[in-house]
């Protein structure tokens, strides 16, 4: 659901014009995301990459940057004069922004007896395999403005 909604705002930042997306976790999360949508319009890409507390301002500034939500205030993460900001939630991009690039060794054998798992699974799915369009397009609608609640299937 969080890959929807961060794809609306991206969507919605770039406003009709392609996406171009930084190589990494960015790009691996909604390339696939972005193959579901319709053709945008025939216009120069807007860039968009991850940005935000504990990472470096990307060079060059990317028009799109993807920084968290304050978890309280719902307010993005400030960015540069000119940069406009698609804010999926802080957990959502830290996941994102921190995900440990190296691949895991698979565990082998069992637990001993009486030991149990204490590792939650992870909050996200970072990798989205189909786009949620209903909650895309109710994003899409209240960043521009639209009244949809009469769609509302509840």
């Amino acid at each position: 659901m969080e890959a929807a909604v961060t794809l609306a705002h991206l969507v919605f930042a770039a406003d009709g014009a392609p996406l171009a997306l930084a190589p990494g976790p960015l790009a691996q999360a909604f390339r696939g995301l972005l193959g579901q949508l319709p053709p945008p319009q025939a216009r120069p890409a807007r860039r968009a990459a991850l940005a935000g507390p504990g990472r470096p301002l990307p060079r060059p500034l990317p028009d799109i940057a993807v920084v968290p939500r304050h978890p309280q205030t719902g307010e993005p993460w400030p960015t540069p004069p000119g940069v406009a900001a698609a804010p999926p939630a802080a957990e959502y991009w830290a996941a994102l922004a921190f995900r440990d690039e190296r691949e895991l060794a698979p565990a082998t054998g069992r637990l001993p007896p009486g030991v149990e798992r204490d590792d939650p699974l992870p909050p996200h799915s970072l990798y989205a395999g189909y786009l949620d369009r209903w909650v895309f397009r109710a994003v899409m609608n209240r960043l521009n403005g639209v009244d949809d609640t009469q769609d509302d299937p509840r």
